[in-house]
């Protein structure tokens, strides 16, 4: 009887420790911690440039922890509006709304508070000037990208590489409260290069 009692609260413990791990991954796909890696080294690169050498750890770890938050935030509203178009597409198929594992309305409610945290953490850490940068950021990747122009036209990408340009842009206005030349060029350089990087997978995953 013990025994058997032993054994049952032994697989209730198990199947709760498989079900937190199972959704720790799905919450951890949900944000593309590969693409926020991409998008912090992108950031650190504009700190340094506006320090002109090593910036104060501070200032670094708050814009790359607001940063990060922001671009968790874009991709899990991202998910949250493509769902029914990325269970149609084996290379998008397995992400966690598309196949179930995360309710839409928990991506889109993951999205809104990770938007408010990474907002908050720019405003108090950095410079208005990067939080609101920080901003426009989710915006323009969320709203004119994604919800209104994904699905009309392959122009989509012209404006959807403006979000995704911006972040050495904010980390330059992080550290120094002003947009100059510099940071124009900074712009430019991860803008250009994000186009043949979308036509190449588009070419790879035409079917």
């Amino acid at each position: 009887m013990f025994a058997s009692d032993s054994e049952g609260e032994g697989s209730v413990v198990v199947g709760r420790i498989s079900f937190v791990k199972s959704c720790v991954i799905d919450y951890f796909l949900l944000v593309k911690p590969w693409i926020i890696g991409l998008v912090l080294v992108s950031t650190l690169a504009g700190i340094f440039i506006a320090e002109g050498g090593m910036p104060p750890f501070g200032l670094v770890a708050g814009t790359l922890v607001g940063i990060g938050l922001a671009t968790a935030a874009a991709a899990s509203l991202n998910n949250y509006i493509d769902h029914d178009i990325d269970a149609r597409m084996a290379r998008t198929s397995k992400r966690p709304t598309a196949s179930g594992a995360i309710a839409p309305v928990k991506a889109l409610a993951c999205g809104a508070g990770l938007t408010v945290a990474s907002l908050v953490i720019m405003t108090y850490t950095t410079t208005e000037l990067a939080a609101w940068l920080t901003g426009v950021s989710i915006f323009f990747y969320v709203i004119p990208y994604t919800l209104l122009m994904k699905r009309r036209t392959p122009l989509a990408t012209f404006v959807g590489g403006i979000g995704g340009a911006l972040p050495p842009v904010i980390g330059y206005a992080a550290a120094v409260p002003a947009l100059d030349e510099k940071a124009f060029a900074l712009f430019l350089v991860i803008y250009a290069w994000q186009h043949p990087h979308f036509w190449a997978l588009a070419l790879k995953y035409r079917r």
